[in-house]
């Protein structure tokens, strides 16, 4: 699959914390929001790893061992109990695809769950 971002998003101050990621359209349940390439894989214990800028923007790999940044903005993303977008990775690829798993209202934030497995 190719790289791909949606159009409209953006970068703002956001409510829940910090900044994060929002639209200027509205995104229907199941549209892809954007594919990255995985831009770096590190162990669960890596200390270097766990102290840097990155680590707001890893995402679990299915194995419990590891993570991987998101590139793009994904790597913004704020978390929620009751998120609106979720991922999935093509391992081979290393390639993570962002899908909408509900309607995404224009000037909504975008957000996922931090706790989810990489399922």
């Amino acid at each position: 699959m190719r790289l791909y971002r949606a159009e409209g998003l953006h970068i703002q101050k956001s409510e829940i914390h910090g900044y994060g990621v929002f639209t200027d359209t509205h995104i229907n349940k199941g549209d892809i929001v954007e594919v990255l390439p995985i831009i770096q894989k590190v162990k669960h214990n890596d200390k270097e790893y766990c102290g840097s800028i990155f680590t707001h923007s890893a995402f679990p790999y299915l194995d419990g061992k590891h993570f991987w940044h998101a590139s793009g903005y994904m790597g913004m993303l704020n978390h929620s109990s009751t998120p609106n977008l979720d991922w999935s990775i093509d391992y081979d690829a290393d390639i993570a695809t962002f899908v909408a798993i509900k309607d995404i209202d224009k000037d909504q934030e975008i957000n996922i769950n931090y706790e989810r497995a990489g399922k």
